[in-house]
């Protein structure tokens, strides 16, 4: 039989599996877009952690006739980083979107094309299943994405290459076993109430 001093903590269960159960909202990513200098260079690698490097054989520096670097910050040594670059692949997209180039890396998907037929909007996208637009413009060559989700792109309309960074940061999604810490919490916080209850009656 049901009793009224039972009703806190059939309410508290109710919330705690709710919490446990449903499902994440799922909210689009935000990028920075930034400039990294002119396209006469050759794209070289992009890192773990977002850094892009390029080479050019257009000047020397100390006496090397190739450089690595970009922006203005050049050394006649390529850097000892962990390149991760994604690799080509055909994503499954939505029907009406064209896809003419993209790369993919640890489930995320990078392309260039369009949306919703030609008459959509021309751009470097992001994602497979309900795909984003990171920017809009006409590019050239391929698309490289790390696991982070960054994306480098070459865009030929104004000649300079272009780095989109993934701000989303997973710390803002409450993870499993935060909610599960907090579903006992509160089991633990209502057991001790009613207790008490049951204790003073």
């Amino acid at each position: 039989m049901t009793t009224p001093k039972s009703w806190p903590i059939r309410g508290i269960v109710a919330l705690v599996a709710l919490l446990l159960f449903a499902p994440l909202a799922s909210h689009a990513d935000t990028y920075q877009i930034v400039g990294l200098g002119i396209d006469n260079v050759q794209y070289y690698g992009l890192s773990d952690t977002g850094q892009v490097v390029f080479q050019t054989s257009v000047f020397s520096c100390g006496g090397a006739s190739t450089c690595y670097g970009h922006s203005g910050s050049w050394s006649s040594v390529a850097p000892a980083l962990t390149w991760d670059n994604g690799a080509p692949c055909s994503p499954s997209v939505p029907a009406g979107t064209s896809v003419l180039s993209a790369a993919c890396n640890g489930g995320n998907v990078a392309f260039y094309g369009y949306q919703s037929g030609n008459s959509g909007v021309e751009g470097i996208y992001a994602g497979a299943a309900s795909p984003q637009l990171v920017a809009s413009g006409f590019f050239t060559g391929p698309l490289y994405v790390n696991s982070l989700g960054d994306i480098v792109y070459d865009n030929g309309g104004l000649n300079e290459w272009y780095e989109a960074i993934d701000l989303t940061t997973t710390a803002a999604v409450p993870e499993p076993s935060s909610l599960l810490l907090f579903g006992t919490g509160a089991l633990a916080l209502a057991g001790f109430v009613t207790f008490r209850r049951y204790a003073h009656a």
